[in-house]
């Protein structure tokens, strides 16, 4: 059985962060990881005795997975959106805010709201309501019917939301160094 999706998020998305800087760490950790597997299966396919890099050849590949990694962190961050992100659990007080109660009903053009999306765990969303001939949409930019795609590619719709609440509201129940 899933863990309730507040200790879910509480455990899991400290670790999420959405600055350039943490990207690019994010991004260059992850590089690593992939350039060894990659290291390691073109050492394989070509039955080679030894996986010894040389001093020049490490300083090289240590440049590049740096260019690419600023390159990659700067192309994810551009695309965030200023209104609509993830949002980190240190963020936030998740205890306070599963205890509100659901106004996706009552959100009006403009509005801040926090949403909370089951996406194989859950995540957390801030985003800014527009309404668009009677369409109600989850950021400034009209992206579709109703939703939006995050940056990995995922659909986001108001109805899918396991809780929506209004930023202020949820800023009126927690203490200053928790609001959004």
């Amino acid at each position: 059985m899933i863990k309730k999706w507040s200790e879910y998020i509480t455990e899991s998305f400290k670790k999420v962060s959405h600055t350039e800087d943490d990207i690019y760490k994010y991004t260059l950790d992850l590089l690593e990881d992939k350039i060894n597997d990659l290291f390691f299966d073109i050492h394989g396919e070509f039955d080679t005795e030894s996986g010894d890099i040389t001093p020049g050849q490490s300083f090289e590949l240590g440049d590049l997975q740096e260019k690419m990694a600023k390159l990659i962190s700067k192309q994810v961050h551009q695309n965030l959106g200023k209104d609509f992100k993830k949002i980190r659990s240190s963020e936030i007080d998740v205890n306070e805010l599963k205890e509100l109660s659901d106004e996706r009903d009552s959100v009006k053009d403009g509005d801040e709201v926090i949403a909370v999306y089951f996406d194989g765990g859950y995540s957390i969303y801030k985003f800014k309501i527009t309404t668009k001939q009677d369409m109600v949409y989850l950021s400034q930019e009209e992206q579709g019917d109703s939703g939006v795609y995050d940056s990995t590619g995922n659909w986001y719709s108001l109805e899918d939301a396991y809780l929506v609440v209004k930023a202020d509201t949820y800023n009126d129940f927690v203490s200053p160094n928790k609001r959004i």
